[in-house]
């Protein structure tokens, strides 16, 4: 049975991660950073740890005798929290990381400082000699739960985004880039790539299409300002958060710089791993009794 140490589980995204890890032959620690509001059921094959990241001795211990982990690193993490990860998984030997880096891994440096941040993670991780398999998610269909989206739904009738109804937009889901991270443990030969888990492209019409099939009611697309979208962005994760999400927030002025990692070529993670992105009907009807008043 193989050792797994997942990251931030206690996250929306890691939940669907820790349930198909409990089908496999995996014996999983849960790490979060407060495990008195943790919600995660333990059992036989679960163990919840209180970590502080920040503590590289606790975070080194917390690593001893674990065989692969499961980087889920939030979107608004500092750059200690990855720098940190991989220092304890190089000193204790981890056989394999598997990142979810929430988004596409540049390949040089911009002035978005939080892509930044993503980019010199992957340096680091290159740079660890520790095997590793990079996912790169793009649109997460969870986004979709922002409780004023919701309410908009349930009172409206409508899907407010600020992406142009045309718009091709490649929803994925949690359980997606999950199923995604748990395949690729037995795939050796994918080890030491990033693969892009991306849905096929997805216009506002569309989206309200299979949200009103699987309601049940005419489900309408409609824009919205980005100045509401960030206001209700903000009212959740945090003032200025909904600014670094939208490629808003906080810029980096240092010279613009190639990675120190070589060019890599991105394969798909759904033709790769051989399995299909859940439909957004299939996953409406999932989540139905979030959207019904």
């Amino acid at each position: 049975m193989k050792n797994v140490l997942v990251y931030s589980a206690t996250g929306v995204q890691a939940s669907p991660l820790l349930s198909l890890l409990q089908k496999g032959d995996y014996r999983t620690y849960a790490m979060t950073r407060n495990r008195a509001n943790s919600t995660i059921e333990i059992n036989e094959s679960v163990t919840v740890l209180e970590v502080n990241t920040s503590d590289k001795s606790q975070l080194a211990n917390t690593n001893e005798g674990k065989d692969i982990v499961m980087l889920n690193l939030p979107f608004f993490s500092d750059d200690s929290m990855g720098k940190n990860a991989i220092e304890a998984a190089q000193k204790t030997g981890v056989k394999l990381i598997i990142w979810n880096a929430n988004g596409a891994v540049p390949q040089e440096t911009s002035a978005r400082y939080k892509m930044n941040i993503r980019m010199e993670n992957m340096e680091r991780l290159v740079a660890s000699g520790i095997p590793y398999v990079v996912f790169q998610p793009t649109m997460y269909l969870e986004n979709l739960l922002l409780p004023a989206t919701v309410a908009a739904i349930q009172n409206n009738a409508a899907i407010e985004m600020i992406a142009p109804a045309e718009a091709p937009i490649p929803w994925m889901s949690t359980r997606d880039i999950s199923e995604a991270m748990v395949k690729v443990i037995g795939r050796r030969d994918l080890w030491n790539n990033v693969l892009t888990v991306s849905g096929q492209g997805v216009t506002g019409a569309q989206l309200a299409h299979g949200f009103s099939k699987a309601l049940g009611k005419t489900i309408a697309y409609q824009q919205i300002e980005v100045k509401e979208y960030l206001r209700r962005l903000n009212q959740v994760m945090g003032e200025g958060q909904g600014e670094e999400i939208i490629g808003m927030g906080k810029q980096d002025d240092r010279p613009v710089r190639p990675a120190n990692f070589s060019k890599f070529t991105t394969l798909d993670a759904f033709e790769t791993l051989d399995f299909a992105p859940i439909s957004i009907e299939n996953w409406v009807v999932e989540n139905k009794q979030q959207f019904l008043n």
